[in-house]
């Protein structure tokens, strides 16, 4: 059946569609070919399924992780900067 779907023979509805991203571990929009979300260029899957958890916390949680995580990247990101001025 999903032969079809490869080849373009048959289209799955939308119940088949969310299965099968819940068993892929992916969106919807991934599975139909969407490339506005970018979640093609993610590389570390762990890190998107520990995010993926995140986004369900409490906001004050997730705004708190956020800004941990801006200072981490803006700490790594710093030392570049300045070599690459130099």
């Amino acid at each position: 059946m999903i032969v079809n779907y490869e080849g373009g023979f048959h289209h799955p509805p939308l119940p088949t569609l969310i299965k099968l991203a819940r068993e892929l571990g992916v969106r919807v929009d991934f599975l139909v070919g969407d490339e506005a979300t970018g979640l093609d260029e993610i590389q570390d899957r762990e890190l998107f399924e520990f995010f993926s958890k995140v986004d369900k916390l409490d906001f004050r949680i997730r705004n708190a992780l956020k800004e941990i995580i801006l200072g981490l990247v803006e700490r790594e990101e710093s030392p570049r900067k300045k070599t690459r001025a130099a």
